[in-house]
């Protein structure tokens, strides 16, 4: 009776190792989430306005990344009244589409633990797209460049908490 009990316990006394050991052939969760989240957009010079973009998996492609405008500093039109509009797509027929909700960013490939290429960043305050790269600093800052040629320019994104 006692061998067979030990037999019968020796499965479960090993099943919260084979768990840990699958665990740890996932890849890093927290690693995957760190640039995941909502992130409050650099004020510009000229401006005094921000936006929050929600960034996660792409709806067409969960292998990259995507960022969607989810909140504005400001949000209404201060001509209309009614919510900001994408006013400078050179899409015409985008223009009237609330810029709450634009598809920020997309199609970003994982490069490495924090860094995310090939992807592009749409500004709705000018209506072009550039190419761009987001990477995570080590003090948790997410650095966003867009691409023009050879010329480049970052900006610094903080998580919203």
């Amino acid at each position: 009776m006692k061998k067979n009990l030990k037999t019968a316990l020796i499965p479960l006394l090993a099943l919260p190792l084979f768990v840990t050991s699958l665990y740890a052939q996932t890849p890093d969760i927290a690693n995957d989430t760190g640039i995941k989240g909502v992130w409050q957009t650099e004020k510009k010079e000229d401006e005094n306005r921000t936006a929050h973009v929600q960034i996660s998996n792409c709806e067409d492609n969960a292998e990259q990344l995507c960022g969607k405008i989810i909140a504005l500093e400001e949000p209404l039109d201060p001509e209309t009244g009614k919510p900001k509009l994408d006013k400078k797509n050179p899409d015409e027929t985008l223009r009237s589409r609330p810029i709450m909700g634009v598809l920020m960013l997309k199609g970003f490939n994982k490069e490495d633990a924090n860094t995310y290429t090939g992807g592009t960043i749409y500004s709705p305050r000018t209506g072009k797209t550039y190419e761009s790269k987001i990477r995570l600093t080590k003090e948790g800052i997410l650095e966003v460049t867009g691409y023009v040629f050879f010329f480049s320019k970052t900006q610094t994104w903080t998580r919203v908490k």
